[in-house]
């Protein structure tokens, strides 16, 4: 049996195939010829309720005022946007403007381009005249034609010779920049050097250039101070910034370095631990007595006079007074 069709409201009208048809074309629906009455009725439906839940849609969007604010939001931010983008092209060019110094300037490029434009007119103007008095006078206009065509040709000549020397001053300014840069790293490595070779010579180091290689990658050049620092750093954190000699002082001070140190005494190898010249002066510097038996003792262990080991000590002394000042 066929299936039982379902009631139909009471006046509903009843489409016939053809009218089924015509509304599914009327709503843009693809379809066959083999397709049944009943297929084409659901896609219609379908598509009717599609329609209508869109067009729902859109009249809520109309009187939903967040909605508006929100496209209103979006425009803002656009133009926003667009004016940040302007204004970083014009510091751009502004700095560019700054760097060709000597150049053609704009108004001179102005006046080619519009030498250029007018050209370009005069031209347009001549094959105009050319088409209307091609059978009157075919021959002048020619002449005319070749004219303009020339005096284009010595422009746009004339232009390209122009932003050609741009180009080339513009590379050449680079090429200078990029050798003063590698001057000046130079210079300010040479300077490092001489800094440090002169504090480490003052401090008697076996080897002046020793100390500088050990220690030359240490150091930062701070542009604000126009001098080289070395950055002490604890955890990650900086907490000083010492200057060339302050970090030479520190570094030929420590215990693992004394090696780089001269002794103003003879060494163990050629000289009797008696005949060390361990006494000091007699002379009381600050808090340290050279008769003290603790220093004469200490004196002796390291190698040193006592006079020796009270420089020494005071060096060291003074070091960390500097170093309470700054953490205070």
């Amino acid at each position: 049996m066929d299936a039982e069709l379902a009631p139909m409201d009471i006046g509903e009208k009843i489409m016939t195939i053809e009218e089924i048809k015509a509304k599914a074309e009327e709503l843009k629906i693809d379809f066959d010829d083999e397709i049944s009455e009943e297929d084409l009725q659901g896609k219609v439906d379908e598509k009717e309720g599609e329609v209508k839940k869109a067009e729902e849609e859109r009249k809520k969007r109309e009187d939903d005022v967040d909605y508006w604010k929100s496209e209103a939001k979006k425009v803002i931010e656009q133009r926003d946007s667009a004016k940040s983008d302007a204004r970083t092209l014009k510091v751009k060019i502004k700095k560019l403007e700054g760097q060709i110094g000597d150049l053609p300037n704009a108004d001179t490029i102005k006046q080619l381009e519009k030498e250029l434009k007018d050209l370009g007119e005069f031209k347009k103007t001549i094959d105009a005249e050319k088409e209307e008095e091609d059978n009157k006078n075919k021959t002048e206009i020619e002449k005319l034609q070749l004219r303009s065509q020339k005096a284009i040709e010595e422009v746009e000549s004339k232009h390209e010779v122009t932003l050609k020397e741009i180009n080339e001053k513009m590379d050449k300014l680079s090429e200078e920049l990029n050798t003063s840069k590698a001057e000046t790293k130079k210079f300010r490595s040479s300077k490092l050097e001489s800094e440090i070779v002169n504090v480490a010579a003052k401090l008697d180091a076996f080897s002046p250039s020793q100390v500088y290689t050990l220690m030359k990658d240490k150091f930062t050049y701070d542009k604000d101070l126009e001098k080289f620092i070395l950055p002490v750093k604890e955890k990650g954190k900086l907490v000083d910034e010492k200057s060339v000699e302050d970090a030479v002082t520190d570094f030929l001070g420590k215990d693992e370095n004394e090696n780089l140190v001269k002794s103003k005494v003879n060494t163990d190898g050629l000289h009797t631990k008696e005949s060390r010249e361990i006494k000091g002066s007699g002379k009381k510097r600050g808090i340290y007595d050279p008769k003290d038996p603790k220093l004469i003792a200490e004196a002796d262990h390291k190698g040193l006079s006592v006079d020796d080991l009270i420089d020494i000590n005071i060096k060291r002394d003074k070091k960390l007074g500097r170093n309470q000042e700054k953490e205070e």
